[in-house]
């Protein structure tokens, strides 16, 4: 995000008041992109956010915040994949028991079924519970 171009110095500082605090961070981690207006304006604006400290802690805070939620995230497409393969065998189970052993062997397939599901849903709950 470089902003070499002419600006006056009230779009500048309408701009980088704009901005979130993790921008205003980068603009003073890159200081050799930006022009000197520019990073003065931005050292304003942190000053006025409650200091460069304030400005770093908010945006560590934020990341740590995305890893959380990029680990929660990786979790649920896991436990979607895990519920998938149960009901694809379950699904299995089923047929085959019909096939064989007809209806009564179809309802005794779903009701098997149905409780292999419920202790892998609790397996997966505890789980959760004690990561």
């Amino acid at each position: 995000m470089i902003m070499d171009f002419m600006v006056t110095q009230k779009e500048l500082r309408r701009k980088i008041s704009s901005l979130s605090d993790k921008e205003l961070y980068e603009i003073l981690s890159n200081t050799q992109d930006y022009a000197s207006a520019t990073l003065e304006v931005a050292n304003e604006e942190i000053q006025k956010r409650g200091g460069i400290e304030t400005i770093k802690l908010k945006v560590q805070t934020d990341i740590e915040k995305d890893v959380e939620n990029e680990i929660k995230l990786k979790q649920k497409k896991k436990n979607r994949t895990v519920y998938f393969i149960i009901a694809m065998i379950f699904a299995a189970m089923v047929r085959g028991l019909y096939k064989q052993y007809g209806l009564q062997g179809a309802i005794i397939g779903i009701i098997i079924g149905g409780i292999i599901y419920l202790i892998a849903y609790w397996v997966i709950q505890l789980s959760k519970k004690y990561n």
